[in-house]
């Protein structure tokens, strides 16, 4: 189905990428756009597929992954509401480099491809925002790439936990994903990431309640993330 153009126009006025447009130009995009719901858990497109879309999480979450051999699961990145995501496979007609797959109940904006060229040509600055975005992503996973050959998992949880709080901009900070996905992100297991949380609430360093976590020692705990 579609939104209406005002409704959708609301969410890209608040998205870094369109907010610089001008209200004519917004009302334009919106209309290009076509919003779908899904359900959790369910495949927005898989690995290695042609893409003939780019999309755009407005509600939810999803995750991108890639499956080992054994059926083991890797996620390659997480995507959060208001992000675009396989820009450059769209936009290069490459195969999908993973498989976007929905973390709960979302709403996905998809423009078509033809669309996304007409879009790029009318606005160049949203281009080179498109760039800048690519980039951020590379630069995300070489990090992940360093932290999973380098440090130990309980600096991972930690250099992970320090994100959430800059993030969230709080010391109490909600847990995005499952204790499952947040060990996959970290390249460990979620037993080994339990045991580094209790470790952590016991040295007084973090409250743990539920999915919510105080941090209740920042220098003491950040320390440890960048020994």
């Amino acid at each position: 189905m579609q939104t209406r153009p005002y409704q959708f126009k609301q969410v890209l006025e608040k998205t870094p990428i369109f907010s610089q447009l001008a209200s004519q130009e917004l009302d334009a995009l919106s209309a290009l756009f076509r919003v779908q719901r899904y359900a959790k858990g369910r495949i927005i497109f898989e690995h290695g597929g042609k893409p003939a879309k780019l999309h755009f999480l407005l509600e939810g979450g999803a995750k991108s992954v890639r499956y080992t051999p054994e059926g083991k699961e890797i996620i390659l990145h997480m995507i959060y509401s208001g992000e675009l995501f396989a820009i450059l496979p769209t936009y290069l007609e490459l195969g999908y480099t993973g498989t976007a797959i929905t973390t709960c109940a979302s709403m996905i904006g998809h423009l078509e491809r033809k669309d996304l060229l007409g879009v790029l040509q009318q606005f160049p600055n949203i281009a080179l925002k498109m760039m800048g975005m690519m980039a951020l992503r590379t630069k995300y996973l070489l990090n992940r790439i360093e932290e999973q050959t380098a440090l130990s998992p309980m600096e991972r949880v930690v250099r992970f936990l320090a994100r959430e709080c800059e993030n969230q901009q709080s010391p109490v900070i909600h847990l995005p994903h499952s204790k499952n996905d947040i060990s996959l992100i970290l390249g460990t297991v979620p037993e080994t990431l339990s045991r580094c949380l209790t470790k952590l609430v016991q040295q007084q360093l973090i409250r743990l309640e539920g999915r919510q976590v105080t941090i209740l020692d920042h220098e003491k705990l950040f320390e440890i993330g960048w020994m």
